[in-house]
This record gives structure tokens, C-alpha cells and sequence, in this order.
């Protein structure tokens, strides 16, 4: 009857270990799952407005999902899309960034047409000595423009690539190589 008894206990004391495992298990998966809602929630909301971010925060969903792997499967399950930039965001970032450089160029175009218009009527106007100067301003002016036109042309050829990069990733793989479900990994 003790070695009954005895057993009892030894059966229900691993059964309440087990359970309390599995709570703990549970608890911890929860905490990092908050964690990570917590962190790329705001992330989310910032690359929407800013496209540049996506390339900042990218390495470091990729570094998360490598530490996290349970619990970006467990978030991705009920969207079945990656966590926390899958696709689709991705390409709306590089479509925003497409249009947000077509509406500089446009500005800017426009702002530097402006500056050139009145420099050129000063020119019709003016007196001999003013000429020289107003011609090296509109030489100025021609070259600001063309400065400016080509740092920004640059930056945005070199975010537009590496946004493209973040879409060219094989099925399965993830930027370093590291499994992922979907083509576009995080």
C-alpha cells in the first residue's frame, strides 16, 4: 500500500512538474511574443512613413526572428504573411519612395525654373555693370540645381536598390541564408 501510495505521488508530482514546464514554456513564449509586437509595432507605423527606415530595421527583424523563431511562427500564423515586413510592405515602401522621388524632382524642377525665370528678366533690364554679376548667379543657380538633383538622384537610386534587394530573396531563404517561410522573409 506505501509503494501504491508512493507511486501516486511520484506520478502526480511529475504530472504538476510537467504542467507547470508547459505554463512556463507557455508564459515565456507570450512574453516574447509581446515583446516583439511591442517592438515592430512602432517600427511598422515609421516605415510607413519613412522608407528608409525599412532598410534600418530589417537586419534587425532578421536578427529576431533568428533569437525568436517560435514566436514569429506563432505570429505569423493567423496573417500567414511575414512578421513584422512581409511583401506587400515591402513593395509599398519602395513604391512610396518611388513616388516621393518623383514629387522632389518635380518641385525641385519647378523651384529651379522659377529661380532661372527671374534671374533671366533681371538680365533683359539690366545695366551693363549688373550683367556679369547676374550672369554668375544664373551660373550659380544652374549649378546648385544640378548638385542637388544628383545627391538626391543618388540616394534614391541606392534605397531604391536595396529596397529591390529585400524583394529578390529566394523562397525559403532568408537575407544570411537562414530558413524562412515565405520569399519575402521578414
Amino acid at each position: 500500500m506505501v509503494m501504491l501510495t508512493s507511486g501516486i505521488v511520484a506520478v502526480t508530482v511529475v504530472i504538476v512538474g510537467l504542467l507547470i514546464l508547459v505554463e512556463l514554456r507557455k508564459q515565456r513564449m507570450d512574453a516574447q511574443m509581446l515583446g516583439l509586437l511591442a517592438t515592430f509595432a512602432s517600427v511598422a507605423k515609421e516605415v510607413r512613413s519613412d522608407p528608409r527606415l525599412l532598410l534600418a530595421y530589417y537586419p534587425v527583424a532578421v536578427a529576431a526572428r533568428r533569437c525568436f523563431p517560435e514566436a514569429f511562427a506563432a505570429l505569423e500564423q493567423p496573417q500567414s504573411q511575414s512578421f513584422p515586413f512581409g511583401s506587400q510592405e515591402i513593395e509599398e515602401a519602395h513604391a512610396r519612395w518611388t513616388a516621393e522621388w518623383l514629387d522632389w524632382e518635380r518641385n525641385h524642377e519647378s523651384e529651379y525654373r522659377r529661380k532661372a525665370a527671374a534671374l533671366n528678366a533681371e538680365l533683359v533690364t539690366a545695366t551693363d555693370a549688373r550683367i556679369p554679376g547676374l550672369r554668375t548667379e544664373l551660373e550659380a543657380v544652374e549649378q546648385q540645381k544640378l548638385d542637388l538633383y544628383q545627391h538626391r538622384y543618388e540616394e534614391y537610386v541606392g534605397v531604391s536598390r536595396a529596397l529591390a534587394k529585400l524583394t529578390d530573396v529566394p523562397v525559403g531563404q532568408g537575407a544570411n541564408g537562414d530558413g524562412y517561410k515565405s520569399a519575402k522573409p521578414v
